[in-house]
């Protein structure tokens, strides 16, 4: 599947051709690629900027314009986290050339389009002030939302405590809020890193590599940097202080995350019990598994049974025993962050379950690991694996995604490699992921409430 790609490199920028007649439209995505070059949260806003403002001398009406004239070609944004990489992509779907042997297509106007959206000439005032103070103003707002949402939080604790630095895990000082200041020849630095760094551009459809690659490759090497000047200071409050300017701060958390060093957390380092008061609802947790399996790895496909059977869904053990069973939560979020080798479970209870709920997790992991297993569950589990991936198994998106993924980790995996492993998954293999499954730290976020007689609290 996704090795189907032709690919081509010059300097910073790799082009990813899958010639093919399959689809009724063409599919063109530009992913850039920060490693932590560029600050996360600059990082967002350069997205944001190239995003709303189009490009140089391509306002927000001329670029819908474009778009109309490429017969409602429809383009869209993305921000993701794989891993240590931060994605910043921009897709263009448009009608599939008739004739991929025509060099002027549609295809090729959707990608200059998106060239000069990202390429722009350098030098100062490539962006506009007054879009600069809009973009910095809804990234506060996002940022101020993501720090007062106990899930996002708990989940930005955990990682920092293990060592991948969350901006928006540490708190500040007293609880003030210090303003984070953004000058503007700070934001054209940034722009200078960005297009600089790995640039992925994925064509699917009907075209030939002879009529892109060069024009391409071209369009999208970026320019000589200039010498940027400064400009007026923009201050913004950081994910740091918002954080802090709520009600948690750093005496209620027990013990400090911010003692721990950022490191990755080592293979035996001795689980953590977090706990932390602040004005929640309810009480919030989140546990943060170590899975020692690498994306691509021979385990990575029982990796993805164990999660469905153990906490995914709402068929998954601790579905069927916390909320079902015991009614001791309304629901059990669980992710795989597959690129970190991690798992985190999320719950909200009342005060008073939080250790039956702990216990129970505790319990279910032990039975898996003991070998306590029936066919019929590891083969609902394969099934709902197996369905989740058919779902979008001819999506060109998924080819495009998968590919990218192949990129990053250097690894030949696709999705009819994958499909193949999980039908081969036994209950050996399961056992085998609970067995090295490590508890790295549990973090619970309890209200600032007095507890009743009952001690169930809030």
């Amino acid at each position: 599947m996704s090795h189907r790609f032709i690919s081509t490199k010059r300097g910073n920028v790799s082009l990813h051709l899958l010639p093919t007649t399959k689809y009724y439209n063409a599919y063109l995505t530009v992913s850039i690629v920060n490693s932590g070059e560029i600050n996360e949260q600059m990082y967002s806003l350069l997205g944001r900027l190239l995003w709303t403002a189009g490009g140089a001398g391509l306002s927000e009406s001329a670029k819908r314009e474009r778009l109309c004239q490429l017969y409602g070609a429809s383009c869209t944004y993305n921000i993701e986290q794989k891993g240590s990489n931060q994605i910043l992509s921009y897709t263009i779907k448009v009608l599939q050339p008739s004739d991929s042997e025509v060099e002027s297509s549609l295809s090729r106007e959707a990608l200059k389009l998106l060239s000069e959206m990202i390429i722009r000439p350098s030098g100062l005032n490539c962006f506009d002030s007054e879009r600069l103070r809009e973009e910095v103003d809804g990234l506060r707002y996002a940022v101020n939302q993501e720090a007062h949402d106990p899930s996002s939080l708990l989940k930005s604790r955990c990682l920092s405590y293990i060592g991948y630095e969350s901006q928006s895990a540490d708190n500040g000082k007293d609880g003030e809020e210090a303003p984070w200041t953004i000058e503007e020849h700070h934001i054209y630095e940034a722009y200078e890193k960005a297009i600089r760094l790995p640039m992925h551009i994925h064509i699917v459809g009907n075209v030939l590599p002879s009529h892109y690659t060069d024009d391409v490759l071209s369009w999208f090497t970026p320019p000589s940097p200039a010498v940027q000047e400064q400009g007026d200071a923009i201050l913004m409050p950081s994910a740091n202080n918002i954080a802090s300017g709520s009600s948690i701060s750093s005496e209620n958390c027990i013990p400090s995350a911010s003692s721990t060093p950022y490191a990755p957390l080592s293979s035996g380092k001795e689980h953590s019990l977090m706990i932390e008061h602040g004005n929640f609802n309810q009480c919030k947790l989140n546990i943060t598994y170590m899975t020692h399996v690498s994306y691509g790895s021979p385990a990575y496909a029982a990796l993805f049974v164990f999660h469905k059977l153990f906490a995914a869904g709402p068929m998954s053990r601790l579905n069927r025993e916390l909320r079902r069973r015991n009614q001791l939560v309304y629901q059990v979020m669980s992710e795989l962050d597959r690129f970190r080798r991690l798992m985190h479970i999320n719950t909200g209870t009342t005060v008073g379950n939080m250790s039956d709920i702990l216990s129970i997790i505790d319990r279910e992991l032990e039975q898996i690991a003991a070998g306590k297993l029936d066919a019929a569950e590891i083969t609902q589990a394969i099934d709902g694996v197996l369905h989740f991936m058919k779902v979008g198994i001819d999506l060109p998106e998924q080819e495009i995604d998968i590919h990218l993924d192949q990129c990053l980790t250097g690894t030949t995996m696709d999705t009819a490699d994958f499909l193949a492993n999980i039908t081969a998954v036994t209950a050996d293999d399961i056992v085998q992921i609970a067995l090295n499954l490590e508890k790295a730290v549990t973090w619970v976020l309890f209200p600032n409430e007095t507890l009743d007689r009952s001690g169930k609290g809030a």
